[in-house]
């Protein structure tokens, strides 16, 4: 893919793509011929004086005079024979000559045609956040005299109004550290972390010639490592799910071979994704993705109470429950696994704002978890505590940017000591707790609900179209079966006709009673009894099965493919994939849908999966228990050609500076 991109920059003339001077981009000071004295690191950037660089370093409103004039980090000269200057702290370059005075092929040729399509959009802004973390921080504000002055002068100065002007001009200095807080920190965290690794390990020759290349370098190794993670995670996720509720059946297939062959499958999909040019670009993407599915592997994980994940009372210490005899039995594996995925959200929330959508599933699993029978109040009580806790903390990450920001910015007068807000930005005004990032994305962005609904967006509808769909019928499939399952479950217990408005508020209670216990038993862990229907026999292993019972009164078959990623427990999962379709239709920008679901919702990819017809090559008896044999080819094409589609078009628009999802 990087081989690609870096094809497609090459071909087309810099010259009929240059994308504009407010456009955000991130230079690699490549060498010019006859060069002798190329500086590798600038004065006051990450590779000089390590995370100590916001502590020391004094913006300076010029952006020339930050690169030429940096106080107490002056420019050193560079005469021919001079050794090198002193790193400051935390510096991981120490071993490296200041000047390179000869290069190789790979610095000269390889490394600039290979990572600058890496660099554009906003992948400029989290290169330069990696680069110069001060970024972040504010300019030093006018001295409050200066303004006093002015306002003097003003009284006898012809041009007033321009005048006036100048001083409510103050919000435009805090234009790059504001726009520095919509982008989270983890991101660029990550690449310095990588960066020091790469300038500590490996030798100066097989480095980029600058600081910055190195950024670069260091962005795509993270992006490759966790884009693996994230696939992993999805393939274990999705053999995990099948073979929850995947029964051996007599001349079936083995279960795992089957769950393995569509866990596969999915991670394919994943793969050949429709965003994949972002997750090679210096985007968040692939770390938000490998957080998020990681850590929905190890809580689904967790929190599965099957026959396959049931354990003695011998065999595990902690237990919980209604009473001694049903209890729910959580091993000190299970405990690990579940704070390691509530901990992997986390810092997914400080990887990008929509992970803490990620709440909704704790909110969802924990409601069913209270709802369950047989339950005294202070257990209740207790859950409710417990899940209302986890949730608490994943907003932990957006508090801490938000109040960093703000402690940065704003001085706040105290009773004690009268203050003024002059020479700070507007928005101190609203107070200590003023959440920041809604505003900046309005600001900045024009993100809002309904207000990217312009004649003129029609376009970027349009490019969000296929994702959005996707969600839309994912999240649909899901409620059409939920409900299939609970209407087929009450005709067997209740004859008596039930007006609609109850009987939607029983599905609801039941559909989150069922997503916090196992598909194929009641909350009270106990098979269903139920009379016979459809037709089956006394004999039938699968007659008093809930999940058998729905799929059937929905017209499918449980061993279709998609019976078993449409279980009850999966209902967290659909809500977050609506969900984020949603918020992404009404309130962002819509052209991102594409890449913001694709990295941060595992059920996208199931839908895919039921849509894409499985290989030819599959045994018989492996098709029948895993595969959908009424699948339509023609909706897998479709998805197939839309994913190539769209990685062709991302190959040939993005590193072009071309507007892109």
């Amino acid at each position: 893919m990087t081989v690609f991109l870096a094809f497609s920059c090459a071909i087309v003339p810099e010259q009929l793509v240059y994308p504009g001077d407010d456009v955000a981009q991130f230079d690699l000071r490549q060498p010019v011929v006859g060069e002798d004295n190329h500086m590798f690191v600038l004065p006051g950037t990450f590779c000089d004086c390590g995370y100590s660089c916001p502590a020391i370093f004094t913006w300076k409103n010029n952006e020339n005079n930050r690169k030429s004039q940096v106080p107490e980090l002056q420019q050193p000269a560079a005469p021919e024979t001079s050794s090198p200057p002193p790193r400051r702290n935390g510096a991981a370059t120490q071993h490296l000559s200041h000047y390179y005075s000869s290069k190789n092929l790979l610095q000269n040729t390889i490394y600039p045609f290979w990572l600058t399509p890496l660099t554009r959009w906003d992948s400029a802004r989290f290169l330069q956040l990696a680069l110069e973390p001060q970024r972040r921080l504010p300019p030093p504000p006018p001295p409050p005299h200066n303004r006093n002055n002015h306002l003097e002068k003003r009284k006898n100065d012809e041009n007033d109004q321009q005048l006036e002007e100048k001083l409510q001009d103050v919000s435009s200095l805090f234009v790059e550290s504001e726009m520095a807080h919509a982008f989270f920190p983890l991101f660029p965290y990550g690449i310095q972390m990588v960066a020091m690794g790469l300038l500590q390990l490996l030798p100066k020759w097989f480095l980029p010639c600058t600081c910055e290349g190195v950024l670069v370098l260091a962005a795509w190794i993270l992006n490759t490592v966790c884009s693996c993670l994230a696939m992993y995670s999805l393939f274990r996720l999705t053999e995990w799910q099948i073979l929850q509720r995947q029964e051996q059946q007599e001349g079936g297939a083995d279960p795992r071979m089957c769950a393995q062959q569509w866990a596969t499958q999915v991670a394919l999909l994943f793969v050949l994704n429709p965003a994949n040019v972002f997750f090679v670009a210096a985007y968040s993407e692939s770390l938000f993705a490998a957080l998020v599915f990681t850590g929905t592997w190890l809580i689904i994980k967790s929190t599965s109470t099957g026959k396959r994940t049931r354990r003695s009372n011998n065999d595990c210490p902690i237990a919980t429950g209604s009473s001694r005899e049903n209890k729910t039995l959580y091993c000190y594996e299970d405990i690990i696994n579940f704070m390691s995925g509530i901990l992997l959200w986390t810092l997914a929330c400080y990887t990008r704002s929509n992970g803490i959508l990620n709440a909704g599933y704790l909110l969802l699993f924990g409601a069913g978890r209270m709802l369950q029978p047989n339950l005294s109040i202070w257990t209740r009580l207790c859950r409710a505590c417990f899940y209302a806790l986890t949730v608490a903390v994943l907003f932990v990450p957006l508090l801490l940017h938000n109040q960093s920001t703000i402690q940065s910015h704003c001085v706040f007068p105290t009773s004690s000591t009268q203050g003024s807000t002059v020479g700070q930005p507007e928005w101190c005004s609203h107070g200590y707790w003023f959440y920041l990032y809604p505003y900046i994305q309005q600001k900045y962005w024009n993100v809002g609900f309904l207000r990217y609904f312009e004649w003129k967006q029609l376009p970027n509808f349009v490019l969000a179209t296929p994702v959005l769909s996707l969600a839309v019928a994912g999240a649909c499939t899901w409620i059409r079966t939920s409900w299939k399952r609970h209407e087929n479950a009450q005709a067997q217990h209740s004859t008596r006709r039930i007006y609609w408005a109850r009987r939607f508020l029983v599905w609801v209670v039941e559909a989150l009673k069922a997503s916090a216990c196992d598909a194929k038993s009641t909350p009270q862990g106990e098979p269903f009894k139920t009379k016979k229907t459809y037709g089956e026999d006394d004999n039938d292993k699968n007659a008093n099965d809930i999940t058998t019972m729905a799929w059937k009164g929905a017209g499918r078959d449980e061993t279709q493919d998609s019976a078993f990623l449409l279980a009850p427990n999966t209902l967290p999962l659909y809500a977050i994939l609506a969900m984020s379709a949603l918020l992404t239709f009404t309130t962002a920008h819509v052209q991102i849908a594409t890449r913001l679901l694709c990295s941060s919702c595992p059920a996208l990819y199931w839908c895919m999966a039921s849509l894409v017809t499985t290989s030819t090559t599959t045994t018989r008896t492996c098709a029948t228990n895993c595969s959908n044999k009424n699948n339509n080819i023609m909706y897998g094409e479709i998805i197939l050609w839309y994913c190539a589609l769209y990685i062709v078009l991302g190959i040939a628009i993005h590193p072009n500076w071309l507007p892109w999802t």
